[in-house]
């Protein structure tokens, strides 16, 4: 028999060649979460046993076959007949090379029964003879489709090329090509050609040999070689675009796995030329059933010769799921396609899945605290039948918006980077993650001062591929609830002890923020008693209005205290009671509510202050505009300890501008009674309003101030009385 002839155009080294985009969405998968959904073409769950083999020892029922282009349609050749309405096609495989295949080992790929034989060979020649049939490999990044016959003989990316001319030799394992060490990881398509309407039956089998003879069994492990699952160099092969042989009695049944890409609203799956016979089911990963059409003679299932049509179409597979199970007749030709360009593995394929949890200890927050988010992640593929590693492991944490970001540190065993990034912080993760594997990064912030309590809600998301390069996530994320407090304390004091009436008082209200969050929104109540006069009021935060009693603060800031003064006129002799509390906050106050009108709460302070009677009992104080002037004249009608009395003016109304109007004092002569006094100024402030304050002096040399008494000279009419006591010491 003649050796087939081999071309290599130009095999690449690069030990990290990937598979192209479109290549990473369409790989299969057997296990599945809820966020990674499988569609498991079933036919009948065989016993489970990893090998790199197309198809697989365990399913021997089920033959490859490479048909020409003249080969009956009516046995299920649409790919390669040109009645299927599109032209002459070929039959793809797919050969999947891990990234962690070891860097010292070649790949072997081998062919059983390349050529067409007539000894002991399921092999259909038909009325033409066997003929050569061809077989090509193509590098990693290769595309089959979107045609028939993508990629077609010589095309870019062929790496090695054989003919295998027809042989009466016994069937046998024969070395098609050898893949050298380094072997770049990705997707390598095996091209199969038949001629005229021969129909190749063949199986395919990549992975390591250590004796360069074919026909040996391989050796342990030949596809995984350190011989643990999970570990990332686990070899597989799958097919494309192919046809299937059941040429044994009594009907059987063949398990395929296919990869869903995620976030589908629909999926599609096709067979052609079931003949109505056997059955298909779809299955979800969950296990749920769900029954599929069995395609008629010469159609695709709900379609025609030429049209594949809608196919089986089942909604939502991200939700909901899907599947399909298809037994196909003894001795019958079809295709089960599944997915358009999807590969479909005979074995279940290695499966990562990584869990992921975000914690930073606490369930409660406040605004300018640090906080630590730890991010741990666990590949527990080791949980499942088929464990995978998992490669290009992206952490990303979306930061809320109410914090700044610190800090971010990832702990050993992992290795990688880490960098924030329009408010996301991204870690990079060097290597692989095995199954069992695991570790955690941190990321540290700071929340923002903030003056409205809310929740606060930090996502993290995981994203990695398998073996094949297909993507996958996982999500997690901590909620707090973002408490801000505001403890407002309220003290309140008075300068004067003992005033007596007419006294100045100033009260001193002070509100102080005890933290641990800034304040908004903060108001007093501090109405006067209607025993005083207002003279005057200063706030160091804010105004105060002296008809409502209100002082507006507004922010107050952690630790920070606000200060009011307000200055007043005692005007009887009685006990005086002024209370303020804080009336309202924007935040809560852990102790106290405000307005509430609580004595025992430390937002409110009183203070009481005793008025003690003045030396004179004023009972009457006018000042009378005439023609030779202004007569200012008292009446008291009690003096204790009186000694005189003397009289200011002032043009504007303010005893701030006034100025003394007696030369000298005008004694007082009551004597522990009363008394009338009159006093005429006949110099006078120019035309207008003037005003008169009367100021008595004690025998002991303190003195009060009365008034003001006001008139307009020179007069409009009669005098205008001012009746007292009003008292300013």
């Amino acid at each position: 028999m003649l050796r087939p002839h081999h071309t290599a155009p130009g095999h690449t080294s690069d030990r990290r060649a990937t598979a192209s985009p479109a290549r990473r969405r369409i790989i299969l998968r057997r296990m599945t979460y809820t966020l990674t959904p499988l569609l498991i073409i079933l036919i009948l769950v065989f016993s489970y046993a990893r090998a790199a083999e197309l198809i697989p020892s365990n399913v021997r029922s089920y033959m490859l076959e490479t048909m020409g282009p003249a080969y009956p349609i009516s046995s299920a050749s649409w790919y390669s007949n040109p009645v299927n309405g599109i032209g002459v096609g070929y039959y793809y495989a797919q050969i999947d090379v891990p990234c962690g295949w070891p860097a010292d080992k070649p790949v072997s790929v081998d062919l059983f029964s390349p050529e067409m034989s007539s000894s002991g060979s399921t092999d259909e020649p038909r009325s033409s003879g066997a003929l050569s049939t061809t077989f090509e490999l193509y590098q990693p990044g290769t595309l089959v489709g979107p045609g028939i016959a993508d990629p077609g003989p010589g095309a870019p990316g062929s790496i090695a090329s054989a003919a295998y001319p027809p042989s009466s030799a016994a069937s046998k394992w024969e070395r098609f090509y050898t893949l050298p060490a380094p072997v770049a990881c990705g997707a390598y398509i095996l091209r199969s050609e038949a001629q005229d309407d021969d129909g190749n039956i063949w199986r395919l089998r990549a992975g390591y040999d250590d004796d360069g003879d074919p026909t040996n069994t391989p050796p342990l492990d030949d596809d995984n070689p350190d011989g643990l699952p999970g570990t990332g160099d686990e070899l597989t092969v799958a097919a494309i675009q192919t046809a299937l042989k059941h040429p044994q009695n009594p009907r059987q049944c063949l398990s395929l796995y296919e990869f869903v890409q995620q976030g589908q609203p629909s999926v599609a799956f096709h067979n052609f030329d079931m003949e109505a016979s056997g059955k298909v089911t779809y299955y979800s990963p969950s296990g749920v059933a769900l029954a599929g059409t069995v395609s008629q003679p010469k159609t695709w299932n709900n379609g025609t010769l030429t049209d594949r049509g809608p196919g089986d179409t089942i909604a939502n597979p991200s939700r909901a799921g899907g599947g399909s199970r298809s037994c196909g007749g003894s001795d019958y030709h079809f295709i089960q396609e599944g997915q358009r360009g999807v590969p479909a593995y005979y074995d279940p394929p290695t499966t990562p899945r990584i869990v992921v949890s975000k914690d930073d200890g606490r369930t409660v927050v406040g605004p300018k605290q640090l906080l630590t988010y730890t991010i741990a992640l666990t590949n527990t593929a080791d949980q499942l039948p088929v464990p995978g590693a998992a490669w290009d492991v992206v952490i990303s944490d979306t930061l809320p918006p109410n914090v700044t970001y610190q800090a971010c540190a990832l702990s050993a065993p992992l290795a990688g980077t880490c960098a924030l990034s329009g408010g996301v912080v991204t870690f990079d993760l060097d290597g692989k993650l095995d199954a069992g594997a695991g570790g955690s990064v941190q990321v540290t912030v700071k929340t923002n001062p903030s003056r409205v309590a809310g929740t606060l809600k930090n996502d993290v998301t995981v994203d990695y591929q398998d073996d094949l390069a297909n993507r996958y996530s996982a999500a997690a994320s901590d909620t707090d609830a973002l408490i801000v407090r505001a403890d407002l304390r309220l003290t309140k004091g008075v300068d004067k002890v003992a005033p007596q009436i007419g006294d100045e008082l100033t009260y001193t209200v002070k509100v102080i923020n005890d933290g641990p969050d800034d304040a908004s929104g903060v108001a007093v109540s501090d109405p006067l008693p209607p025993e005083v006069t207002f003279s005057s009021a200063l706030a160091s935060h804010g105004s105060y209005d002296r008809a409502s009693g209100s002082w507006t603060i507004g922010e107050l800031s952690s630790g920070a205290m606000a200060i009011l003064r307000i200055t007043v006129i005692a005007n009887v002799d009685t006990t005086i009671t002024n209370t303020a509390q804080v009336s309202a906050s924007d935040q809560p106050d852990p102790d106290s509510t405000p307005n509430n009108n609580n004595p025992n709460e430390d937002d409110q302070a009183s203070v009481t202050t005793p008025i003690a009677p003045t030396a004179v009992t004023l009972v009457a104080f006018t000042a009378r505009a005439g023609q030779g002037g202004v007569t200012v004249a008292w009446e008291t009608s009690a003096e204790i300890d009186t000694w005189g009395f003397d009289l200011y003016r002032s043009p504007d109304g303010s005893w701030e501008r006034a100025t003394r109007a007696t030369a000298q004092p005008i004694p007082g002569h009551g004597r522990g009674q009363g008394a009338s006094y009159s006093w005429a100024d006949t110099s006078p402030a120019a035309a207008g309003a003037a005003a008169y304050w009367l100021v008595e002096t004690e025998a002991g040399g303190a003195t009060n101030r009365y008034g003001p008494a006001t008139v307009t000279y020179p007069p409009p009419s009669g005098p205008r009385p001012v009746y007292l006591p009003i008292a300013i010491r």
